[in-house]
């Protein structure tokens, strides 16, 4: 009997020996399923590839706001800069003429006057001829005689 024990012995360990490899081989499928899984996962977030995508969002994001700027720009010139109708234009136009134009005859006088204020000797007799002259520009004339008189006593 002692062979048959010794025989049946051996059989159990086999037995539980055949059970544990094959619950050990059940768990290293498992781990290596396991591993190839998290290998696949780390390899969808490539660091380089997450660092390209990083710099595409943050490079669109500078061209939106680079766009709205010149949209901006371009709104802010359309209608605060170039404000002008065909109307507008005649209106400055004119706006420019009534206030040149009798100041430039009054300089074509003032040319003439120049000679005749040589001639006058007196301070307000200079001052009375400017002021019946001159009717646009009398301020800046007198002024200029007053000067001129002041800069002589000094």
């Amino acid at each position: 009997m002692s062979n048959e024990l010794t025989l049946g012995i051996i059989g159990v360990y086999t037995l539980v020996y055949v059970i544990v490899f094959i619950i050990q081989k059940k768990q290293i499928d498992k781990q290596n399923d396991l591993i190839i899984s998290m290998k696949s996962f780390i390899e969808i977030f490539d660091l380089a590839k997450v660092s390209d995508y990083v710099n595409i969002l943050d490079k669109r994001a500078d061209l939106k706001t680079e766009i709205i700027k010149k949209e901006y720009d371009q709104k802010f010139i359309d209608e605060k800069l170039i404000p002008f109708t065909k109307e507008s234009i005649l209106k400055i136009q004119q706006d420019v003429f009534d206030f040149c134009i009798p100041k430039m005859d009054e300089m074509k006088t003032y040319i003439l006057a120049d000679i005749i204020l040589k001639n006058l000797k007196s301070k307000e007799d200079k001052i009375k001829f400017i002021k019946d002259n001159f009717k646009e520009t009398k301020s800046d004339f007198t002024f200029l005689v007053e000067k001129l008189y002041s800069d002589k006593t000094h």
